[in-house]
């Protein structure tokens, strides 16, 4: 659906060596938030993903 492996491993390239389980936690969330938020960035994929929210809560609203 979207890449965001193929996004972590870039950045992880272009910053400063990843040192706790922590660091590399903060990195995927701001990649994920940011597939989510940043529309201009991740246009295609902000599409999928808004249609997979709303398939999602098709489904729930049409099994209740």
């Amino acid at each position: 659906m979207t890449d965001i492996a193929a996004a972590v491993e870039r950045r992880l390239g272009q910053l400063r060596p990843v040192e706790t389980g922590r660091q590399l936690a903060e990195l995927i969330a701001n990649e994920c938030s940011g597939m989510l938020f940043d529309v201009a960035k991740y246009r295609g994929e902000w599409l999928q993903v808004r249609e997979i929210y709303e398939n999602a809560i098709s489904d729930v609203v049409s099994s209740s």
